[in-house]
């Protein structure tokens, strides 16, 4: 510091530069030598100056004054938002301040001081996860996943709103803005750092901590602990429910037909739930702060005179030994007869079974006459039922051969949105596979988007899987979502064929392959049940001399503004159904099936997180098969009518539409000839020609009469040839669409 004279005669004092600290508000603390503004130099003022930060009145100014005559009365100009009157200025904005100083003889002094700006804020952490929570639905992440959300409240930092933030990792990305205008980002991972950058609007720029976001771990999901029956014909069992770690959670619980049983906000780590009758429970669990969700189910039986229930596993024991060991499976989708009264129960895609009874002696018989127990003894197997529940562990041997089915399902298609189908590939035998190649091929409208699990090529419409060997009853699913072209006509068909060839012998082929086809719409119905018949010659009778099996599909869609957690379809079989022929076909989604009283059939498809259409339309879908035949002889006229009920969590069902065939004899195929479409030669050893001489020929498919799909062409013009080399020796059916739609049937015979 030095003194120094200008030319009018006013002392300055200067002193050196000022030093601030990066990243930190506080200025270090330096002495200003002021400059007098005043004609008498009797006065003199230090200042000690912290600079205002981001542009923020939270600048302060201490002033020293020397000489002259205390005490001092002080006056700055312009007027701060306090300290006017006093020696200190705080709240003070950068900028230029008088200050002018009067002793008690009247000597007066004006001085200048500046307060400085910092553009760095100070170090800065995390936001919150509850605020992001509140508003979107996300916070703390899963553990394993990346769903986490924060949002960062304005009131965290000293600049100017609005904020632009810079993270470290790209992948996080803006989700929104909370109602109080903070922006809420996505894509936190369980287990990773963070730190960004924030730059208010004037330039002011601050830095985070690096930090790692708390996450929900698996100890903290919640399982079923001790499970009290309720004992015959009374609403008093009770189910213990507990977690490892705490975390606190809102739980729901219903009963099987849906009703609310009970709703609890959770801070513990034990909860018992008492007052519960008889039946099946699923509890779903939404976690505090969280996206995370999960939902678990649990069995209350009943115990006491007069009711019990009997549940077991059918499995393949192959070394006799009456204990499910390593590599003996269970043998999924047979049905099993209980008598006396011939109830009928099925077993689940691990050979696993649950029915309920009333005491007394039953035998237990296994339909499936491929499959015959052994173990603990040959069947009909013996079993009592005493006010508890029965427990059967069935060792049986098969004689069932490799035998590769594929069957597949699909949802609604429109032009212009996504459309999916779900395929499954079953080995319904005992013995492995060889190495297996399933094929998928496209209708030309639709254009493939993405599979699960990942094909091994794709080559326009075609789509491949190399899959290994398929252990004994062991079950491969695959799902393809494809794009309707908007070319696409309304009422036209849309198929997707799935084939599966075995690397080595197979017993049967007939059932390798699968045509999942689907009518193109517009408006539609998301939750409904079609019927297909096995000779696929009309969407509205039932043939009988041709028709063997009748395929229905239930689909469904969750249209609502909420992730479903748990649905559950209900199917009561008319009694023109035959319940014993009862065969699972494909889903969407893991699933159970049981046959409960009264000829229900009961899909539950638990933890399926199905998120709605508003969030994700593609995969808010979901869809389930099964195939039964009626009961022989069907008469002419009979009706075979059926609908279901889709439950969505804790709301009212859902009734599709209901499906009818109606019997009857075929008159002849007349269409065919009205349409002047000829088929030649007919029986056909290598090829055949079809003909026509009205509309375009457009798509032909070559159906065997159990319903199999064989051959589909594309055709063009008024004459196609059709190659028949390889197809077994028989008749075939063969479907032919034109381009304006009309679809005629005719028989051809392959020598």
């Amino acid at each position: 510091m030095h003194l120094r004279t200008l030319p009018d005669g006013i002392r300055t004092f200067v002193v050196a530069a000022t030093t601030f600290v990066p990243a930190m508000r506080t200025l270090s603390l330096a002495l200003l030598l002021a400059t007098a503004l005043g004609a008498n130099a009797q006065l003199d003022c230090t200042f000690q100056v912290t600079p205002a930060t981001c542009s923020l009145p939270d600048g302060t100014v201490l002033a020293m004054v020397t000489g002259g005559v205390p005490p001092y009365t002080y006056l700055w100009a312009p007027e701060p938002f306090n300290g006017q009157g006093q020696p200190s200025l705080g709240s003070a904005f950068a900028g230029s301040y008088d200050l002018t100083v009067m002793d008690s003889e009247g000597l007066e002094a004006t001085f200048n001081v500046v307060v400085p700006s910092t553009l760095v804020m100070p170090w800065v952490g995390d936001g919150t996860y509850a605020g992001a929570h509140a508003f979107t639905g996300f916070g703390v992440p899963c553990e394993g996943e990346c769903n986490g959300a924060m949002a960062m409240p304005a009131e965290m930092y000293p600049g100017t709103p609005p904020y632009n933030f810079s993270w470290n990792d790209p992948s996080i990305s803006f989700l929104s803005t909370t109602p109080q205008g903070d922006p809420v980002f996505f894509g936190f991972c369980a287990g990773q750092n963070y730190s960004y950058m924030v730059y208010d609007q004037f330039g002011c720029t601050g830095t985070s901590f690096s930090f790692t976001p708390p996450v929900l771990t698996e100890a903290a999901h919640w399982y079923v602990g001790l499970v009290t029956p309720a004992t015959c014909g009374n609403s008093d069992g009770s189910v213990v429910l507990g977690q490892q770690e705490l975390w606190p959670a809102d739980m729901v619980v219903t009963s099987s037909t849906g009703a609310v049983v009970a709703t609890e906000n959770l801070s513990g780590l034990n909860y018992m739930l008492q007052g519960l009758a008889a039946g099946a429970y699923t509890a779903a669990f939404n976690y505090n702060n969280t996206a995370c969700s999960t939902a678990l189910t649990f069995t209350v039986t009943e115990a006491g005179p007069g009711c019990g229930s009997v549940e077991g596993t059918l499995f393949v024991d192959g070394d006799a030994d009456c204990v499910p060991d390593v590599g003996e499976p269970g043998i999924p989708y047979r049905t099993l007869q209980v008598d006396p009264g011939a109830q009928l129960l099925i077993t689940n895609s691990d050979g696993t079974f649950a029915g309920g009874l009333a005491d007394g002696a039953y035998t237990l018989t296994v339909l499936d006459p491929t499959v015959t127990p052994v173990c603990p003894q040959a069947q009909p197997i013996p079993f009592n039922v005493s006010g508890s529940l029965a427990t059967l562990t069935i060792g049986a041997s098969s004689t069932s051969p490799l035998d590769l089915a594929v069957t597949a399902v699909s949802n609604a298609a429109r032009p212009g949105f996504a459309h999916t189908v779900w395929a499954q590939v079953t080995n319904m035998g005992a013995a492995p596979s060889g190495t297996v190649q399933l094929t998928c091929e496209l209708h030309p409208w639709l254009s493939y988007v993405s599979a699960t699990p990942a094909p091994t090529t794709v080559s326009g419409t075609t789509v491949t899987w190399d899959l290994p060997t398929l252990n004994a009853f062991e079950v491969v699913n695959v799902q393809v979502v494809t794009q309707v072209s908007l070319q696409a006509m309304l009422g036209q068909v849309v198929s997707a064929t799935f084939i599966a060839v075995n690397n080595g012998a197979e017993a049967n082929t007939g059932n390798n392959a699968y045509m999942a086809t689907r009518t193109v719409t517009g408006s539609y119905d998301p939750n409904d049940k079609t019927a297909f018949t096995s000779s696929g010659q009309s969407a509205t009778e039932y043939l009988i001399t041709q028709d063997e099996w009748i395929d229905y599909v239930i689909r469904f869609q969750n249209t609502g503004t909420d992730t479903a957690f748990t649905v559950v379809i209900t199917d009561t079989l008319e009694a023109d159904l035959d319940m014993a022929t009862y065969a699972q076909g494909a889903a969407s989604h893991p699933f159970t099936v049981s046959f409960k009283p009264d000829r229900v059939v009961e899909w539950r498809f638990a933890n399926i997180l199905l998120p709605d259409s508003n969030t994700n339309e593609a995969l808010s879908h979901g869809a389930v098969a099964f195939r039964i035949r009626p009961v022989q002889p069907v008469l002419p006229g009979t009706v075979l009518s059926n609908a279901a009920d889709i439950f969505f969590d804790f709301n009212l069902p859902i009734r599709t539409n209901t499906s009818e065939l109606v019997a009857s004899i075929p008159t002849g195929l007349s269409e065919a000839r009205e349409a002047g479409i000829a088929l030649f030669p007919n029986p056909a050893r290598e090829l055949f020609t079809v003909s026509t001489t009205g509309a375009a020929l457009h798509q032909l498919r070559l159906v065997a009469l159990d319903g199999r799909e064989v051959r589909q062409h594309v055709l063009t013009g008024q004459r196609a040839d059709v190659n028949v080399q390889g197809l077994a020796a028989g008749t075939y059916l063969v479907h032919i669409t034109d381009t304006e739609g009309k679809v005629v049937v005719q028989r051809m015979a392959v020598r």
